[in-house]
């Protein structure tokens, strides 16, 4: 888990509200640490000039570090997106394996899991760090300098990596705009604040509310909005925006020789066929599939199986007020992970799996007396000895 935020101006504005937007973009860095203190980074523009920095230390050290302070002050960028990183693939003391990711005319970020990507070599792309974000960046590089298209390239990235989860936030420098796009699974909060004429973005709407509250700086949580699943957003700094939409229609039915597991969506993808109609669906996940006998299958296999019942054996046993924000319990449930994983790779994977979907769910669940007896419930229920 990490967490991605920015704003995006015209130098004008910029210009006149200098001290409130560099305070709003650090404070926006330091309350979003919750999500990640293994490395912070920015990627931003001002004029001709590109500002990029990045260290293996968390925002409110590195944000307040006189160079990296004095270098954003003194010519503060009209488009600025900042990355805090909590490390799952590549060594963050190895400062190439932190956000942003860039090339001489892109700078990227990513919060998410890559997912069921087989390789890089599969994918045609050379990546430079041991960071599996970079793939999405590499992959979007090589085919857009094939059709010089920005939202098709993103699109076409989007279904390639579609079995992972992501919310990306990407500057063209050359066109000076801003990019961003998401699937299922990570948030982008948008606020465009009327008054100064600037549009702001972070991972939570929490951490937008209390960043501007930090700084003095009126808002409305109604202002506040989350890109929706597959949605682009392409600005520029006029704030024209552009939008778009990763959409998937399901096929025309295939043999019944098919494995259970291509679920429409899949089959779309690999067969590149569409077509209109309705198909069997999973009402716990809402997956559609070709026929009855597929979705059985699947509700026996994802929904029944042991391993599959850990939320909702939680769900029974956890039903108390919050007391720890659903970041925190992440950020916690994740570590303790991390510690373990060593002990069972098979089971910890699985666990993974099920942890990563939809634990904004946890936040009616636990407090933060229980983390900690949380955590180990979840182990026990699989079968891992702590």
């Amino acid at each position: 888990m990490c967490g991605i935020y920015g704003y995006i101006g015209s130098p004008e504005s910029i210009k006149e509200y200098h001290n409130i937007v560099l305070k709003m973009f650090i404070e926006m860095g330091v309350e979003t640490e919750i999500r990640g203190k293994h490395a912070t980074g920015f990627y931003g523009i001002c004029g001709n000039e590109v500002f990029l920095n990045k260290a293996p230390v968390p925002a409110s050290d590195f944000y307040l570090h006189k160079e990296v302070f004095d270098s954003i002050n003194k010519n503060l960028p009209s488009i600025m997106i900042g990355h805090n990183r909590h490390a799952t693939h590549g060594d963050p003391k190895i400062n190439s394996n932190n956000h942003p990711f860039y090339t001489s005319r892109f700078g990227f970020i990513h919060n998410g899991i890559v997912g069921r990507v087989t390789s890089p070599e599969k994918l045609g792309i050379r990546p430079e760090t041991e960071c599996d974000s970079e793939w999405i960046f590499r992959y979007f590089i090589k085919h857009f300098y094939n059709g010089k298209n920005q939202i098709n390239t993103i699109k076409k990235t989007m279904v390639e990596f579609e079995e992972g989860d992501f919310a990306c936030a990407m500057i063209d420098a050359k066109e000076r705009k801003l990019f961003l796009f998401r699937n299922v699974g990570r948030p982008i909060a948008v606020w465009f604040n009327k008054k100064m004429n600037i549009i702001f973005f972070s991972s939570t709407k929490e951490i937008m509310i209390d960043s501007a509250k930090a700084v003095k700086l009126e808002i409305n949580a109604d202002d506040i909005y989350y890109l929706k699943n597959g949605r682009i957003l392409q600005i520029d700094e006029n704030l024209n925006i552009k939008k778009d939409l990763v959409e998937y229609t399901p096929p025309p039915p295939l043999p019944i020789s098919e494995p259970y597991k291509y679920t429409v969506k899949a089959v779309a993808k690999k067969k590149n066929i569409v077509s209109d109609g309705k198909y069997p669906t999973c009402k716990k996940c809402g997956k559609m599939f070709l026929n009855e006998s597929y979705l059985n299958n699947h509700i026996e296999k994802e929904h029944e199986h042991k391993y599959a019942n850990i939320k909702k054996n939680i769900s029974l046993t956890y039903k108390t007020p919050v007391n720890y924000s659903a970041d925190e319990i992440k950020l916690k449930i994740h570590n303790r992970c991390i510690e373990i994983k060593t002990a069972n790779t098979e089971k910890m994977e699985m666990l993974f799996e099920r942890i990563d979907i939809d634990l904004d769910t946890l936040r009616t669940m636990i407090t933060k007396v229980e983390v900690e007896e949380f955590v180990q419930k979840i182990f026990t229920d699989i079968g891992v000895q702590i």
